[in-house]
């Protein structure tokens, strides 16, 4: 419940912080990646207007080199180092990548080999761009279940998945992993 925007049932993700966002994050087909292995479709920024120039530019080189993002274009430093340059910069690329639409319309934009995306529902967002969902897990009803935590990781020897149930009682619960026709075990 922390995280904003709200991920759909059967979605997960991560946080990069901006020394490694900008140290280590490239874009290799389409995708986010990060030298320990992880590899993500979609680049979620948080809700803020505020972005410094260097993280605006590095939003802009990996846009440029085929990654989606999500998130409104920022308006301002939040920093005054470099004031009132810096500001200026953020605007100029946020132009730049977000083009001169608005904070407020929903807008789907291409640039460079990438695109950015904001103000649509995040759902709408992952559907557009084809990203499915990893695991579904309901209730018996059809339901999605509470309370279950999980995460996903890809090894040579196949897919691994750990779930959690955050909740002091036992769960009876429906699973689908997306793993293709490979048959799964526990």
């Amino acid at each position: 419940e922390r995280r904003q925007p709200l991920l759909p049932p059967g979605y997960t993700a991560d946080s990069i912080n901006r020394d490694a966002l900008l140290r280590l994050a490239t874009v290799k087909d389409g995708r986010v990646e990060l030298p320990g292995g992880a590899s993500y479709a979609v680049l979620v920024l948080p809700g803020s207007p505020l972005m410094t120039p260097e993280v605006a530019l590095k939003i802009q080189e990996l846009v440029g080199r085929g990654a989606t993002v999500y998130g409104a274009p920022p308006e301002r430093s939040p920093s005054l180092e470099g004031y009132p340059a810096c500001d200026a910069r953020v605007r100029e690329v946020a132009a730049a990548v977000w083009g001169k639409g608005d904070r407020e319309n929903g807008q789907d934009r291409r640039y460079g080999k990438g695109r950015v995306l904001w103000n649509l529902p995040l759902k709408e967002v992952l559907e557009r761009t084809g990203v499915a969902p990893d695991v579904l897990i309901t209730t018996k009803s059809g339901n999605a279940a509470a309370g279950i935590e999980w995460t996903h990781r890809t090894s040579s020897a196949g897919e691994i998945y750990f779930l959690c149930n955050q909740r002091d009682e036992p769960q009876t619960v429906n699973l689908s992993v997306r793993i293709g026709k490979r048959q799964p075990e526990l």
